[in-house]
């Protein structure tokens, strides 16, 4: 009896052995093929980039950018973990202060997480912490001014990103109640929502389909999803003026897998859309990343032309984490604890 069970246990792990190995090869297959597609098709693969500066952290250093903004007089607002840090057109360190704890559930002092980072037109600098799903405003010398919960609309899921119209009305994405986009006033009260949201995969944590930023510029909308990898465009009332598919396939293996062997857990997601910027040509930026088969997260900026059309994956040679476009037409890059400002051509 003991001698059948012992071959039996023997059988099925032979068996596990083989099953995996071979969906490993199969994995591996995908994902050559795949990024082969990516490094070797039919796009320009380059941008011709000319160094203005970068980030002066002789005084200060830099950890864990999570988001960056232009305010008003150029100066810089980066977003760190749980501070802000401002410094001068130049890249020189100005100031500094720590974003104000949150209570969870009502009553325990908890640090908060940032992941964005917005000036509004009086110069306040506004947060959106992921800790409890809140805008914090402050005022430029960063004193604290107020709170805006967005969790009073019932959504428990993390919020990644938000940005301000010209009259300082409050845009931010999360899927509630079927709406992809949400505005408020700068008071925080709910305006409307629109945006149907897309189809996502089975099993899907569909938060995760809301990573990929919001950008407003010249009262147009521009944001992402991922599964499929689009870019939605839409007015300030909510009319949807536009909407690009990238047919990469992200949403298909290699870069989706499965749940574990229990059936239990989310989706092995390789495959991430950072944010989005637009140009004074009308040109859409997408930053990202993916895995490569060394399992390591590769950054990416795809660029569409203003009618929609992919005209450049590059492939950068260092970490990217975002980028943004500020007015005067720079194009600023950062990753964890380094910021970037070039000039830029497209080939």
């Amino acid at each position: 009896m003991r001698c059948k069970k012992t071959n039996s246990i023997v059988i099925f792990f032979l068996l596990c052995i083989i099953i995996f190995g071979q969906e490993a090869k199969t994995y591996q297959q995908n994902k050559k093929r795949i990024t082969n597609n990516i490094n070797k098709g039919k796009l320009n693969t380059d941008i011709n980039l000319s160094k203005i500066w970068e980030i002066d952290t002789s005084k200060i250093r830099l950890n864990h950018i999570r988001d960056i903004a232009i305010g008003p007089t150029n100066k810089i607002y980066v977003c760190e973990k749980n501070a802000v840090k401002i410094f001068n057109k130049n890249g020189k360190f100005v100031n500094s202060f720590q974003a104000k704890k949150r209570k969870v559930m009502r009553f325990i002092p908890r640090e908060p997480f940032l992941v964005d980072i917005e000036i509004d037109s009086k110069g306040n600098i506004l947060v959106l912490t992921v800790q409890g799903n809140s805008i914090q405003r402050y005022n430029k010398e960063g004193t604290f001014l107020n709170e805006i919960d967005l969790s009073d609309l019932g959504y428990v899921e993390p919020i990644f990103s938000f940005d301000l119209d010209t009259q300082d009305n409050i845009y931010y994405k999360a899927m509630i109640d079927g709406k992809l986009i949400h505005k408020l006033n700068k008071g925080g009260e709910l305006i409307k929502s629109f945006g149907d949201t897309v189809n996502v995969l089975t099993r899907y944590e569909k938060h995760m389909n809301c990573y990929g930023g919001l950008t407003i510029r010249d009262d147009k909308i521009y944001t992402t999803t991922q599964l499929p990898y689009t870019i939605h465009v839409y007015d300030t009332s909510g009319k949807k003026l536009k909407e690009i598919i990238n047919n990469t396939d992200y949403e298909k293996k290699p870069y989706i897998g499965k749940k574990n062997m229990f059936g239990i857990g989310p989706l092995n997601i390789l495959f991430q859309l950072r944010n989005s910027q637009i140009d004074k040509n009308g040109n859409i930026f997408v930053c990202g990343h993916y895995e490569d088969k060394n399992k390591h997260w590769l950054p990416f900026i795809d660029i569409y032309s203003s009618d929609g059309q992919i005209v450049i994956h590059t492939l950068p040679d260092f970490n990217i984490e975002g980028l943004l476009i500020d007015k005067n037409g720079s194009l600023v890059l950062f990753n964890d604890d380094m910021i970037y400002k070039y000039n830029y051509a497209l080939k």
